[in-house]
């Protein structure tokens, strides 16, 4: 497979959300390429986190960017608390890979 691609792979990223390990372990055989998982969002240039070339564990999307801070903020209105036993809230982020607003539309 690795060939066919043309037989000069050096590593492969998977963005969105992490994959299973069995995937992961899948695709890192059949390309014969480290896989990266990444986390992202356009707002902050495509990419929030990302894991490291040597991070082979495989089902998460590694740590924050060092041009970025990320933090996960409560939502009570949701329901939604950082002091649950499973966390949850709302992702806050700010960097120099975020933008300041869209088009026409600050």
């Amino acid at each position: 497979m690795r060939n066919v691609l043309g037989g000069r792979i050096r590593l492969m990223v998977s963005g969105g959300a992490p994959l299973s390990i069995e995937v992961k372990n899948y695709l890192t055989v059949i390309f014969s390429a480290p896989i990266l998982e990444a986390y992202g969002m356009t707002e902050a240039a495509g990419v929030l986190t990302c894991t490291s070339y040597w991070d082979r564990q495989g089902g998460h999307v590694g740590g924050t960017l060092s041009c970025n801070k990320m933090q996960l903020r409560d939502v009570p209105e949701l329901g939604l608390s950082t002091d649950d036993q499973i966390p949850a809230g709302e992702v806050f982020i700010k960097g120099n890979s975020v933008f300041k607003g869209y088009f026409k539309n600050p």
